[in-house]
């Protein structure tokens, strides 16, 4: 395999004004030692928050080094105009109780900037307080680590020839119609943020499916049967092949274009008949190494899921928003892909089944357009629940990230016959309905969302501010 893209350290261009230079090496020490995939470089020190000379000089280095830094490191209050306009994303530490260091209106300051602030302190009376403050500045910086792995990575878009070139097929992520601009904005975006989408087509796919030997499939096959804890009726071992082909032959296509994911236009393309199965279980065995794998074309979501993936170590669960329940104060999201590790490192319990949207589905219409011919093999995964997630979704044409927060629930305690209703995989959360229902917005995010285990709104506000998104907060109250 080619060299993967995103192996390059970070590179962060780090000063100190003189209430932290005593503590420079101490610092710059601990620093190396958290950040494995970090360069910390420069190193400069100002005499003072008055040193003009001093930071004109710095900002000449730094124009110098523009093209190889990811962002600034700048140990001290300093309040300059000069700085953002370099466009790099900017950590300012300040030190609490810090003789020298009297600028503390960071934030409002560089409003609108892609500035964030932490703050250091060695008068804390307790450790851990300290401690947590570190890790704070830490978690910050491992977000300028996440941009630039971003900022090398690649994603095939695989879809039917006479669409290539589109971010958005049928309004799934967005709503329809699109723009005259959606394009042109979208494929700007991308360059903002340094991501490479190819578009391929499924000829492509299928020609390289055809190459697949039988016996390696076979062992992949064997792979997740024995990893279910049942294959069910409605599909059989014929079925998986076809997946474990299909997974085999993207992971050559991965290969060849020296991508780090994809998503694949997949429920047309299968009920017309182009491919012969749908990639919900390709898609989970890349999110089990830690790779994008999305369905339906959804750009938008694989973009989502790559930053989940770089800032969390987390795949995510991509659903629709299949119901909002005011009565029991719950959303339900559903899809026939998911992840078997939703928390990076970890395994849980799964089924293979059969699409929901087969032909011969008890629970659809005989006439219904969406319905492939063959039973196709999907995973149904019994995500954890009594765990708090965050639900994400990326409009890269909007510049904005919708948030929102819940508890999973057991959605087989709610509603009748939960596990045959619609798609195969759901996750139900309990969260403020009211508040969803005023913000869900389809016609900028679509009508899916990823959805994280953890808390990660902090993360995401954070990461808006490096790259200039604006957060949309659809549920702003926290649970008690």
């Amino acid at each position: 395999m080619g060299k993967i893209m995103n192996e390059e350290k970070t590179n962060i261009y780090t000063l100190f004004l003189p209430c932290y230079s005593s503590r420079k090496n101490e610092i710059l020490n601990k620093l190396q030692e958290s950040c494995k995939d970090a360069n910390f470089i420069g190193f400069d020190e100002l005499s003072g928050i008055m040193d003009v000379k001093g930071a004109a000089k710095i900002y000449q280095n730094i124009k110098k080094l523009k093209d190889t830094l990811d962002g600034i490191l700048i140990f001290g209050g300093y309040l300059d105009n000069s700085l953002t306009s370099l466009e790099l994303p900017i950590i300012m530490v300040r030190a609490l109780l810090g003789t020298g260091d009297w600028d503390k209106g960071i934030l409002n300051f560089y409003r609108n900037k892609k500035v964030l602030s932490v703050c250091l302190s060695d008068v804390d009376k307790s450790p851990s307080f300290s401690s947590s403050r570190f890790n704070d500045l830490l978690e910050k910086i491992k977000l300028i680590i996440a941009l630039k792995k971003i900022k090398n990575s690649k994603l095939l878009c695989i879809q039917e020839s006479d669409i290539l070139g589109s971010y958005d097929i049928s309004g799934m992520d967005f709503h329809i119609p699109l723009p005259d601009d959606y394009n042109g904005v979208y494929s700007k975006r991308l360059k903002e943020i340094g991501l490479i989408i190819e578009h391929i087509s499924l000829t492509d796919l299928n020609r390289e499916i055809q190459k697949i030997k039988e016996n390696e499939a076979e062992e992949i096959t064997n792979m997740w049967i024995k990893e279910a804890e049942e294959v069910t009726k409605g599909t059989n071992k014929e079925e998986i092949l076809k997946s474990a082909k299909m997974y085999l032959g993207v992971r050559n296509l991965m290969e060849e274009y020296n991508a780090n994911g994809i998503t694949i236009r997949s429920l047309v393309p299968w009920v017309k008949g182009i491919i012969n199965v749908t990639p919900c279980l390709v898609n989970t065995e890349l999110n089990k190494q830690l790779k994008v794998g999305v369905c339906e074309g959804l750009v938008n979501s694989a973009v989502t899921e790559m930053f989940g993936i770089y800032i969390a170590d987390e795949p995510s669960f991509i659903g629709d928003v299949v119901g909002i329940d005011k009565i029991n104060e719950t959303i339900t999201f559903a899809h026939c892909q998911s992840p078997i590790n939703p928390h990076g490192d970890d395994r849980v319990p799964y089924i293979i089944r059969s699409h929901a949207l087969q032909k011969g589905n008890k629970m659809l219409p005989d006439d219904y357009p969406e319905a492939g011919s063959n039973p196709s093999a999907v995973v149904e995964v019994k995500l954890p629940i009594d765990e708090v997630v965050t639900a994400v979704k990326f409009s890269l044409y909007n510049k904005k990230i919708a948030v929102s927060k819940g508890i999973t629930v057991p959605g087989e305690k709610l509603y009748k016959d939960f596990n045959n209703i619609l798609c195969r995989t759901k996750l139900v959360i309990k969260t403020d309905t009211d508040a969803f229902e005023k913000k869900y917005d389809t016609v900028t995010f679509g009508v899916h969302r990823n959805i994280f285990y953890g808390d990660l709104r902090e993360k995401i506000k954070d990461l808006a501010t490096l790259i200039g998104f604006e957060v949309i907060e659809e549920n702003k109250e926290r649970l008690k």
